[in-house]
């Protein structure tokens, strides 16, 4: 009874705007369940309860609240395959550097001073967010995709060194496309 009454009291709470209870809530039912086959509950299926975090994680990347969107991703694990869990962590530190590119594309240069350390940053944690999803999916047919956009975000983040590792990693995964790009990428 407790978990699908928090679920639906955090829902509440996010609807009337009042995000930062919202996601204690969520945080503290997900932090509840230890195991994914331990949870049973006749008030809430796992697929709702799965549907209701998404609703929440959806919500807030749509008004920008990429912070709490983000602490929702990393934290889906018990009741979320890892995968799926890397995978919106990696998606939500993308969307949140492109918002910021697109603040900085459109700042005044005083302004842009200001977002560029952010924004380098950003691009910086999307990286590393798309490495850790390539770690997880190295065995698929995925991972040249991955470690890719791993690569361009450690650029776009000023990380060179790391985007040149990476760019090394996709050639060593002997992918089908896109090796010469690669190689000119480590030159630069």
């Amino acid at each position: 009874e407790g978990i699908a009454a928090s679920i639906e009291l955090a829902g509440i709470l996010r609807k009337q705007g009042r995000d930062e209870e919202a996601l204690s809530a969520y945080l503290d039912v997900m932090h509840s369940i230890r195991r994914p086959e331990d949870f049973c509950n006749r008030w809430l299926t796992r697929k709702e309860f799965q549907r209701a975090l998404l609703d929440a994680w959806s919500e807030w990347i749509a008004q920008t609240e990429f912070e709490n969107a983000l602490a929702i991703a990393e934290s889906l694990t018990p009741l979320f395959d890892h995968l799926r869990s890397r995978e919106l962590v990696a998606e939500t530190n993308q969307r949140w550097a492109v918002h910021l590119q697109r603040e900085y594309d459109e700042a005044t240069i005083d302004r842009r001073r200001g977002l560029a350390h952010e924004l380098h940053q950003r691009w910086s944690h999307c990286g590393d967010a798309y490495a850790k999803l390539a770690h997880v999916v190295r065995f698929t047919n995925r991972y040249e995709d991955i470690i890719w956009q791993s690569t361009t975000c450690y650029a776009k983040g000023q990380r060179f060194e790391k985007s040149a590792e990476q760019s090394s990693e996709f050639i060593r995964s002997t992918p089908k496309f896109g090796v010469p790009r690669a190689h000119v990428h480590r030159g630069i």
